[in-house]
């Protein structure tokens, strides 16, 4: 990977192939790198060529038929390789998943503290996300106004902690409501699996 993201390089060359070297054709050898996202190439007589190149970043994990792969904002595919170090990264699951989750980040990141938290993303049906957070538990987004009830969540466990009450869903794809499944062997029961907000 390439360390920065706009590189300037100067490259000495000699005269026949400062001028057999078409910048184009180098522009367009140096655009099939996965890792490069623009490319900029201009000869510089006498005898170099400079070269600007701003690198792809990564945004998140693509699942897909149970392979992983680093993709950049735009959902352009980097690399499968050496994954190890992105494992920081949040993982989106669905064929259409990279090119919504931009969308998908930008309402999670109104609530950082909770956006931390934030393991994985499923896209469900192409048209709405079901969350997956550090301690396994499935927030499930509705398809209308993502953000509002991503907002009513954190409030929700600013005020009562709900995400810590032993639960394993939290449904929120019905306005106004607020549906808990709790997990096996939980204290909440049968009696609180449902609440109205």
């Amino acid at each position: 990977a390439i360390l920065f993201p706009v590189i300037l390089v100067f490259c000495a060359v000699g005269a026949y192939s400062l001028f057999a070297t078409s910048p184009e054709a180098l522009r367009q050898r140096l655009l099939a790198l996965p890792w490069i996202k623009e490319a900029e190439v201009a000869r510089r007589l006498p005898d170099s060529v400079a070269i600007r190149i701003v690198e792809r970043t990564p945004f998140a994990l693509w699942q897909r038929q149970g392979v992983l792969t680093l993709v950049d904002e735009d959902g352009v595919a980097i690399t499968r390789a050496g994954l190890e170090q992105f494992a920081d990264l949040v993982v989106i699951v669905g064929d259409d998943a990279p090119k919504h989750a931009v969308g998908l980040f930008e309402v999670l990141g109104r609530e950082p503290e909770l956006f931390k938290r934030v393991r994985a993303a499923v896209r469900v049906g192409a048209r709405r996300w079901d969350i997956k957070l550090d301690n396994d538990v499935d927030v499930r987004l509705p398809e209308d106004d993502p953000t509002a009830a991503w907002l009513r969540l954190a409030t929700l466990e600013r005020q009562y902690g709900v995400l810590s009450t032993g639960v394993s869903v939290v449904d929120l794809r019905t306005a106004d409501w607020l549906v808990l499944r709790p997990k096996p062997g939980s204290p909440l029961g049968p009696r609180h699996a449902g609440k109205n907000t």
